[in-house]
């Protein structure tokens, strides 16, 4: 239902590597580029304070985040993997 070119980061990957993906491809045009998120796959890299709460939806909350939301160890997509992440991947079920 967008009303503009939009870009997926793969449903089933991980969230640490979608997020490294979207990162990346942020930071091509980091002014126009904002990224859609689920709120679990935030931490540690993305700054709540910096970032915009979209909504609850499908049992999960939802942000955008702009260039300047993501911490500087994560820029270049160098996102960590959650030591439980697979399992707590609602993805995964």
């Amino acid at each position: 239902m967008a009303d503009r070119p939009t870009r997926e980061f793969g449903f089933v990957k991980p969230w640490h590597e979608q997020l490294a993906a979207a990162i990346r491809w942020q930071e091509e045009m980091p002014q126009t580029r904002w990224i859609f998120v689920l709120a679990d796959a935030m931490a540690p890299c993305i700054d709540q304070d910096k970032s915009t709460y979209v909504g609850h939806a499908n049992r999960r909350e939802w942000w955008l985040f702009r260039s300047d939301a993501v911490a500087p160890a994560c820029r270049g997509g160098n996102v960590p993997a959650a030591p439980n992440e697979a399992r707590d991947d609602p993805n995964t079920n």
